[in-house]
């Protein structure tokens, strides 16, 4: 909820308008950047993970090998 509201609050000055635009814009560029790849890396990736390792093991469950190998 944090990183979202940091990440909405930056982003009217991200675009560089209106005055201090040149010191302010690049840093908001950057920290929205970051807050956006650091929200997706731990709450995205993690979720995708145990998504796809709930997914195999239902996989194993209903397909399992044969004792032909």
């Amino acid at each position: 909820m944090t990183s979202a509201t940091v990440i909405l609050a930056l982003f009217p000055v991200a675009p560089g308008l209106g005055a201090g635009a040149e010191t302010n814009g690049p840093p908001a560029v950057a920290v929205t950047g970051g807050m956006i790849s650091s929200t997706l890396l731990t709450l995205v990736v993690p979720a995708v993970c145990s998504l796809v390792e709930n997914f195999i093991q239902r996989w194993r469950k209903q397909h399992p090998r044969s004792a032909e190998a």
